[in-house]
Parts: C-alpha cells; sequence; structure tokens
C-alpha cells in the first residue's frame, strides 16, 4: 500500500500582464485598461511570449523566471527555479550560469506522456524517470508497456499526491540496425544514453539495463562516479547475475537510510534458474556442459562480476564443465566463440551447451549452431534471455529447436498478478507473460514510487524529485 501525499512544488512567481500592459501604454502616463480575459495559454503566449499562460484568475501570467532568464550555480538551482528539462550551462567558468532547455536525445524516441519527449516545458512539474531497453526485442518493449501501464495507473490514482510521473524511452539496440547515426554498439549505447539521463535530463532513477552486463557497466562508469553519486538510483526488471547483490557497496559501509545502495533490481538473483538448469541436466544424465557466454566489461579487474552466473552454476554443476567468452558489443568475437563450441561439440567433447547472454546474442547463436555439425538431439540451453519467442523468429533451419531447453520466472497465482494481467490485457490487448520479467518491470515503476513517496515524506529536496 502506498500513501499519497503532497510533492512541494517549485515556487514560482506569476506577473499579471494586465498591469505591465497599463505601464508600457500612453508614454509615461498611467491610464486605467479594461483587462480582457484570456481563453488559451497559446493566445497568451502570442500576445505577450516569455512561456505566458492562461493563469486561474482568466488573465494571462507569465513566470517570474524562465529558462531564458533564470541564472544558476549547479544545474539543481535550474530543477527548483524552472523544472524538469533544465541544466545550468556556463560560459568560460563565469557564474552565475544560464539555464538552458536540454535537448532530447533521438534514441529517446517514447515517452509517457506521449508528448513529453517534444514539449518539455510542458512537465516541468513530473516526476520523470529514464527507461532502457533494446526497442528491436519483443520481450523489451513488452516491458516498456508495463512500465507505461504502472505509470499511468499511478496518476490515475493520485499515487504521489499532486506529482505526476513521466517516462522517457530510450533504445540501446545497436545503431546499425536501429537506423541512428551513432553506429554505436549496444554496452557504448547504454553507457551513452545513462550519462546523458544522469547529467543532462537528471533523472532520479533509470530502469534498466536489460542484461546483468550493462547494468554494472552503466553503473560503475556513470551512475556510481563520486560527482554524480547520489542523483540516480538505477533498478533492473531483469538483470539477474548473482554478484549484484554485493556490486553496490555505499562508500562508509552497510546501506542506511542516509547512506542508500543505488543498484536496485526486481528480478530474482539468478539462483532458482541455476537449481532448475543443473537439476535438468541431471535428469538427462549430462556429464559435461560447455558455457559460451558474455564476459565482464570490466573483465581482468576487480570490478568484473560478468560470469558469475555460469561460475555459480558451474559450483553447483556436479560434472565436467569449460567456458567460451566474448566481449558485449562483439557480433564477430560472439560469433567466433559459437563456431568454436559448435565444432567441439561435433568433435565428441561435450554432451550439452549453455549459452549465457542477452536476447540478440542468444538468438544469433542459436542460428549458428542450427547451420553447424552439432548433431541432432544435442542439448542446448539458454537462461531466461533465450526463453522468449523472438529466440526462434527468422532462424531459417529449425533442426535444432526440439532440443531447446531455457529458464523462465514463473508466473504468479496471485490476485495481486491477476489484477496486473487483467489490466494489462485491457490496455494492449496481449498476455504479459509471453516475455519474461514484464510483471518485474511493473512492479520497478512501483518500488521506485514508493522511494519517492518515502522521500518525500522525509523532507528531502525535490529538486530531482528524489527516490531515495
Amino acid at each position: 500500500m502506498f500513501t499519497s501525499v503532497s510533492i512541494k512544488k517549485p515556487r514560482t512567481a506569476l506577473v499579471h500582464l494586465a498591469a505591465l500592459a497599463a505601464l508600457s501604454s500612453a508614454a509615461c502616463s498611467l491610464t486605467v485598461v479594461d483587462a480582457e480575459p484570456c481563453a488559451s495559454d497559446s493566445q497568451c503566449d502570442e500576445l505577450f511570449g516569455g512561456g505566458a499562460v492562461c493563469g486561474a484568475g482568466g488573465f494571462c501570467e507569465v513566470p517570474a523566471e524562465t529558462s531564458e532568464s533564470a541564472s544558476c550555480e549547479n544545474t539543481s538551482d535550474c530543477l527548483a527555479a524552472v523544472g524538469f528539462g533544465q541544466i545550468c550551462v556556463v560560459a568560460d567558468d563565469a557564474m552565475p550560469g544560464i539555464c538552458e532547455s536540454i535537448q532530447v536525445l533521438s534514441r529517446c524516441n517514447k515517452s509517457v506522456p506521449a508528448d513529453l519527449k517534444d514539449d518539455l516545458g510542458a512537465y516541468r512539474d513530473r516526476v520523470v524517470f529514464g527507461v532502457l531497453s533494446d526497442q528491436s526485442i519483443p520481450s523489451h518493449t513488452d516491458r516498456e508497456d508495463a512500465i507505461e501501464l504502472a505509470i499511468e495507473q499511478l496518476n490515475e490514482n493520485s499515487g504521489l499526491g499532486d506529482a505526476q510521473l513521466g517516462a522517457i524511452f530510450c533504445d540501446i539496440g545497436p545503431g546499425t540496425t536501429g537506423g541512428y547515426s551513432d553506429a554505436l554498439a549496444r554496452p557504448d549505447a547504454a553507457e551513452a544514453i545513462t550519462d546523458w539521463l544522469v547529467n543532462q535530463a537528471s533523472v532520479p532513477a533509470i530502469i534498466g539495463a536489460p542484461s546483468s552486463n550493462d547494468t554494472q557497466l552503466l553503473f560503475e562508469e556513470v551512475v556510481n562516479k563520486p560527482d554524480v553519486r547520489g542523483n540516480t538510483v538505477v533498478v533492473s526488471a531483469s538483470a539477474t547475475d548473482p554478484s549484484l547483490a554485493d556490486f553496490d557497496v555505499p562508500a562508509a559501509g552497510a546501506a542506511t537510510d542516509n547512506n542508500p545502495g543505488l543498484l536496485w533490481r526486481t528480478a530474482g538473483d539468478g539462483s532458482a534458474q541455476i537449481e532448475a538448469l543443473v537439476s535438468d541436466m541431471e535428469a538427462a544424465m549430462l556429464t559435461n556442459i560447455i558455457i559460451v557466454r558474455e564476459q565482464s566489461p570490466f573483465a581482468g579487474t576487480q570490478q568484473a562480476t560478468g560470469g558469475s552466473f555460469a561460475q555459480s552454476f558451474l559450483d553447483s554443476w556436479g560434472g565436467e564443465g569449460e567456458q567460451k567468452t566474448y566481449p558485449g558489443g562483439s557480433p564477430s568475437a560472439r560469433d567466433q566463440a559459437v563456431r568454436d563450441a559448435a565444432n567441439e561439440i561435433a568433435a565428441g567433447d561435450f554432451d550439452g551447451l549453455l549459452f549465457v547472454g542477452p536476447t540478440e546474442d542468444a538468438k544469433v547463436a542459436l542460428a549458428l549452431l542450427s547451420g553447424s555439425e552439432v548433431p541432432d538431439g544435442f542439448p542446448i540451453y539458454f537462461d531466461a534471455a533465450g526463453s522468449n519467442n523472438e529466440l526462434f523468429s527468422g532462424v531459417q533451419n529449425t533442426r535444432l529447436f526440439p532440443f531447446v531447453r531455457a529458464t523462465r520466472p514463473v508466473v504468479p497465482d496471485s490476485s495481486e498478478y491477476g489484477s496486473f494481467e487483467s489490466a494489462f490485457m485491457s490496455s494492449f490487448g496481449y498476455q504479459p507473460s509471453r516475455s519474461t520479467f514484464t510483471a518485474q518491470a511493473y512492479d520497478a515503476v512501483w518500488l521506485l514510487a514508493a522511494g519517492a513517496v518515502w522521500a518525500i515524506e522525509q523532507g528531502d529536496s525535490t529538486d530531482r524529485k528524489s527516490v531515495v
């Protein structure tokens, strides 16, 4: 249950333009002017400019400070004085700076409300979250639908009191397939977009990234930097690597209310998946497994946590095992790792394969294995990334399909899930269970909303609409 409380909005003084019109008329004389009521914001803006709006009293009003006039020492000043979508720009280290509107990235191509991304000025008082997904993957866009549903439900029921939620959805998919001019690979796109969301858009929370390795990358390279730590929470609905539980340790040690951890997730830690995989392999009497996996972006350093899922599997697995790794965002290295594994399987060295990597890589791996000398009947396993329908789409050679196994979260049998399912189907016309982690994406919004309510009740600053 969530307590409804009021968010303190930034104080914005309003000046009645009727009085200004009287003072500006007739050279140096003062006259009485009959002010005519306004009918719309656009009418006021056309007459007076400066972001003038039709006020509650029926007359045109203009904010005392706008993004064109507000001075600042940092972006927090702009968020407090003007609102969301502002950044403090300082020219040649000459203080004070000037608040300016941010430019939305082309990859951030969807929003809730739908026009938020195109008209930030109309949503200055929104609590806006960033969302990262690969929009070329259907299961990822299904999760976007779940996030949209949660936001709309919270807004309709005043879940944050006077405040309203919003979201900007950004595509971290490869630029070459998404049609973007930057041509960034997935990990690089995730890092660049996160940098914009944290340091330009100043969002209090990011939902994503989908994979464990991408989540580690964006957190370590952007969110956890000393100059920005504390500004943004990251919550993933689908990152299940066990090591993520210990990845974010606050500088002072154990997390507290005043020194919280900033890396959250609504998905399980992968231990249930590992247990299911080991049980199934033992039932099939497999003895020697080859693992192909995406390696950590911090491979070879103390920050390396990628491969924890694979290592945890091997620790639980009673048989033999070998790993082949490839760096994320490198299709050629991924393909070579899969081909090498296929050759060793064809030579009879292994009796089962486990692939651990993002959905787009799992799909390519299955296609390569199907076109190789891997024999019919050979068991191929995937973690939850391989349990969605897109794994099989576009794969021409289907001979290995009957031998594919994958883990996926169990659909809860509860009244809460039933309510979510009913609302989801009513809004989008399909079952949320067709894709993994849809309910977890929905939960992520509610978790962040709970954090926002807690922060407000503690009297924390709301210039960034904090969630911790």
